[in-house]
């Protein structure tokens, strides 16, 4: 999905309704950003979106009722408070 030095790992997959899958997951290296992709019942993609933002890690997916989706992750801080 990303061009150059990065290593991408997926953290979660779903199948949905339709038969198809949702994949959530990270890039890491020039450009970090977290992912979604989604693929047809063969692994054919579909359409896909990321989220460019080194610290923040997309961990989960699950599909709501109307259809869309809910992503869950964590966004790590750089911030140091002394200790």
């Amino acid at each position: 999905m990303h061009e150059g030095n990065i290593i991408e790992t997926g953290n979660a997959v779903i199948q949905l309704q339709d038969s198809s899958y949702i994949t959530v997951g990270v890039g890491v290296g020039v450009g970090s950003s977290s992912y979604l992709v989604k693929t047809d019942s063969t692994g054919n993609e579909i359409w896909n979106n990321s989220f460019r933002n080194n610290s923040f890690e997309l961990k989960a997916v699950q599909q709501t009722s109307d259809g869309g989706f809910i992503l869950g992750g964590f966004l790590e801080s750089k911030e140091s408070n002394g200790m």
